[in-house]
């Protein structure tokens, strides 16, 4: 394991880092975002909003698009960090965009969801029944939009139109919400996780349950051929689970983290299935088997995000504001 290259930001950071080309953005807890070299970590421009920042950027079209607590979602060029536009929510905004066909795609925390026109700004349609704020980066193709929110309810919208295709509804108190999740999907099939300790599958056009499984949180990555999930628990193990019709368990293995609740997806890149931690820590395993590779500590502080980059490479971001170029074997 190499540092490439390490830049500390010298303020928390509560959302993860994106990479687009030989840029990298970062934002952090002041309402700063931050535009890195992606060769060596030098600080191009930064750009400060009213509020505080959790939402992780969206980079696409020479744009950077975030949201901020200060109620705006905010879309910045993203070669000098000038401002485009931006959009009121009237409330907080924590959650993560996703650009798609020109589009964003965006929560917020005034009960609704929307897509906005990615040059200009403007609402291209709103939804407005969603029944508890939203902090997740949705899950958006061709077909569906799909987020939860923290009232116990995913939702799949048209991207089209906004109009409701399905809800489903966790069972519980709200802590038991599919809120921080980031689902994946693959063969016409939705896999989340949830805080009841589950791995769930959904038909994704009609959000029918099809099967639970033991194991996960809030943590799920799916692999480069789309053959298995991969869920983390909050006890060292992740597991491989087939994306079939029916739940199968292909491996669990102990990643010598211990006791962790860090959230953040694993990193699939390679060969590798990348487990991040709330220490500072990151684990890689064969994503075929199971077997532990190697560790890598980055930092004490819980890992926000890790990106794969490049061949060997990952982009590691972490609570305490460290980002980090890794080059592995």
């Amino acid at each position: 394991m190499r540092v490439k290259w390490e830049r500390n930001l010298h303020c928390d950071v509560g959302s993860g880092a994106a990479i687009r080309g030989d840029k990298v953005a970062v934002a952090d807890e002041q309402g700063v975002v931050h535009m890195l070299n992606a060769f060596s970590g030098k600080e191009l421009w930064t750009y400060a909003t009213g509020g505080k920042i959790f939402s992780t950027p969206a980079l696409g079209y020479d744009r950077l698009v975030v949201g901020s607590t200060d109620g705006f979602i905010y879309c910045l060029r993203i070669r000098d960090g000038s401002l485009i536009w931006r959009y009121a929510c009237g409330k907080a905004v924590v959650a993560s965009p996703v650009i798609r066909n020109g589009r964003v795609y965006c929560g917020a925390s005034d009960g609704a969801f929307r897509a906005l026109d990615l040059s200009s700004g403007g609402l291209i349609w709103k939804y407005g029944f969603v029944e508890g704020f939203v902090e997740c980066r949705p899950y958006v193709d061709d077909a569906q939009v799909v987020f939860g929110d923290w009232a116990n309810t995913l939702y799949s919208l048209d991207p089209a139109t906004g109009e409701l295709q399905w809800t489903w509804k966790s069972e519980g108190t709200r802590l038991f919400s599919p809120a921080a999740v980031h689902p994946v999907k693959t063969a016409g099939r939705l896999y989340l996780v949830t805080p009841h300790r589950k791995s769930v599958c959904l038909d994704a056009a009609t959000g029918k349950e099809l099967w639970t499984a033991p194991g996960g949180r809030e943590s799920i990555a799916l692999s480069r051929d789309s053959s298995r999930i991969f869920v983390k628990d909050m006890f060292g193990t992740l597991r491989a689970i087939a994306t079939g019709a029916e739940a199968q368990e292909l491996w669990n293995r102990e990643t010598t983290l211990g006791y962790d609740i860090s959230p953040t997806p694993s990193a699939v890149a390679d060969t590798l299935v990348v487990v991040p931690s709330d220490k500072g820590m990151i684990v890689a395993l064969g994503a075929g088997s199971g077997e532990l590779l190697w560790r890598h500590k980055v930092s004490t502080a819980l890992v926000n995000s890790v990106v794969p980059v490049r061949l060997h490479h990952l982009l590691v971001c972490t609570k305490d504001g460290i980002v980090t170029m890794l080059k592995y074997k």
